[in-house]
């Protein structure tokens, strides 16, 4: 699956946590299912692995369903407001889930991330 999206403003979590996220509008008709994926988010002219998060954010109890890019060895980038995104959504990697604490969280996602780069690098 691949979407086209553009950033929007978010509250700015995943850059408190180490773990910097480019935030984007849901489409119209999203269809994918909540969860965490693979995948290769293109930004103008470069294309980058990431991990992507869709759904609600439990742990913080955010109920309405977002969109997340997390970009993987990129320690900072950024994406003026309107810039168009592109999105190809690789494989699923699990489902959204609630973590105890920001700690596990964190430690999850390191996990993802582990596994993404494997997932990319092999294909």
């Amino acid at each position: 699956m691949r979407f086209e999206s553009h950033p929007v403003e978010g509250d700015g979590r995943g850059r408190q946590i180490g773990l910097p996220t480019i935030n984007l509008a849901v489409p119209a008709g999203f269809a994918l299912p909540h969860g965490v994926y693979a995948a290769r988010t293109t930004i103008g002219d470069r294309t980058f692995r990431s991990a992507l998060h869709y759904g609600p954010v439990p742990t913080y109890g955010k109920r309405i369903a977002t969109i997340e890019v997390h970009l993987l060895d990129v320690s900072q980038i950024h994406v003026p407001d309107g810039t168009p995104v592109s999105v190809e959504v690789l494989r699923h990697i699990r489902p959204v889930q609630v973590f105890p604490s920001t700690d596990a969280l964190v430690g999850q996602v390191k996990k993802d991330i582990a596994l993404i780069h494997k997932i990319i690098d092999a294909s």
